[in-house]
């Protein structure tokens, strides 16, 4: 579950870390499991999962790395119905890079995590 309460900075070394914490539900497994049920937060959860009941780790990953960065950049809680619903507003004093990094973490065809790293706002 990727959400702000989850990450921690590492100041003690030379160079900044991020720390993902919480893996309360994680374990390792050479099995597949694809019981298509979201076990992290719900005012966090993906479109498709509220709406269809689908559930893909790798888009709903995308879909909580926009959760995130929404947050950072907004100074204010996300929640997934709100923004589907009412069209939560993305700030206009954003750089257009970065509005389009952020938009394409909510669209229904996301990019995989891969092709966001090469996004032109982290480059």
């Amino acid at each position: 579950d990727i959400k702000p309460e989850n990450i921690l900075i590492e100041t003690a070394s030379e160079v900044p870390r991020l720390r993902l914490i919480d893996f309360g539900l994680s374990c390792f497994t050479n099995q597949s499991y694809d019981d298509g049920y979201f076990y992290g937060t719900r005012i966090h959860a993906p479109a498709e999962w509220l709406f269809q009941g689908i559930y893909n780790a790798e888009t709903a990953t995308v879909w909580q790395v926009g959760v995130v960065l929404f947050e950072m950049l907004h100074d204010r809680r996300f929640d997934s119905m709100q923004f589907i619903k009412i069209k939560l507003k993305i700030s206009k004093t954003l750089s257009p890079e970065c509005k389009s990094f952020l938009k394409s973490c909510f669209i229904p065809e996301r990019p995989t995590l891969e092709q966001l790293l090469h996004h032109p706002w982290l480059l």
